[in-house]
């Protein structure tokens, strides 16, 4: 858990997730030594911001070096310099100040469990959240993997309703009603231009959109089954596979409105068009390999990417 302020010679172990900051800076969620890192924009200096190297639960609100982690898995950062971080080992989301000064518990309890409480975030359980996301409003996004449920944290962080999952594992699909749905595994979720909810179920092979309101929910991307087939023009019919772990692994929002799924089964990068009618590779084959083409990434192999 050794640390350097040069990039250049900083240990790290397991990093779990990378956000870029308006300026530019990088951080880091260092997983393995349950920290933060920001990297400076120039690359020249690296400085911890969150954690202190040991896992822990103590939260220290003023002092977020003095703050512990356990095992950070996420960080997204918000339109206004806010930092989220998912702290999965302690089932809770923290916010930090974009200057670091401060740090709060956005929603858990920091210990396992499944009660909603929905007039206070600060009392929901959670049970090793995976993901999260914040919209263009500023609500947070949770991906609450072992509860199969996702939910949503208002912009003024006072009240906590589910998005999709009725918190039981299983496959069970209701496009007129996400919160009957079921989901399995890990969720990692997205939130596209339109407002709408992107969510991976990995255990069921499929990515989710749950419209902004909450009242609908379509597959996107997967035919509930594990395969490899690749169909352009129905991506609905397109396979993703979750072979050994939970995959697929993440899906991420492009500027243009596509959205980036790395379906690490199949070895692939896919990318599905804005208006959700078509599907395509990025780069990767259907299968491992190491050989990497300049000139044409569709032509490259991927080993497991995620």
């Amino acid at each position: 858990m050794s640390f350097s302020d040069d990039p250049k010679k900083c240990l790290l172990n397991s990093p779990g997730a990378l956000a870029v900051e308006a300026d530019g800076s990088l951080l880091v969620a260092d997983s393995g030594n349950h920290r933060i890192i920001r990297v400076s924009p120039d690359g020249s200096s690296a400085k911890i911001v969150l954690g202190i190297g040991n896992y822990g639960i103590e939260l220290v609100e003023q002092d977020p070096l003095r703050t512990q982690l356990n095992q950070p898995c996420d960080v997204v950062v918000a339109d206004d310099g806010s930092i989220f971080v998912n702290d999965v080992g302690n089932h809770r989301v923290l916010r930090l100040a974009h200057d670091a000064s401060k740090v709060d518990r956005v929603v858990g309890t920091n210990y396992p469990g499944d009660a909603l409480v929905v007039n206070d975030p600060a009392k929901t359980e959670l049970n090793r959240p995976t993901g999260i996301a914040v919209g263009s409003d500023e609500s947070v996004i949770v991906g609450d993997r072992d509860n199969h449920r996702v939910l949503r944290v208002a912009p003024d962080l006072q009240t906590v309703e589910p998005v999709i999952g009725i918190g039981q594992e299983g496959s069970g699909f209701e496009p007129d009603s996400p919160g009957a749905c079921q989901l399995s595994s890990r969720k990692f979720v997205a939130v596209g231009q339109d407002g709408s909810i992107i969510v991976t179920d990995s255990g069921n092979n499929r990515i989710l959109s749950v419209a902004s309101d909450r009242s609908k929910v379509m597959r996107l991307v997967g035919t509930d089954h594990e395969g490899r087939s690749l169909d352009p023009t129905r991506p609905e019919q397109t396979e993703l596979s979750q072979p050994g772990r939970a995959r697929p692994a993440e899906v991420e929002m492009s500027p243009n409105g596509s959205l980036l799924l790395i379906d690490s089964g199949n070895h692939r990068v896919l990318r599905l068009a804005r208006d959700g009618c078509s599907v395509d590779s990025v780069i990767g084959q259907k299968s491992p390999g190491i050989l990497l083409y300049h000139d044409n990434p569709q032509l490259s192999f991927l080993n497991s990417p995620h």
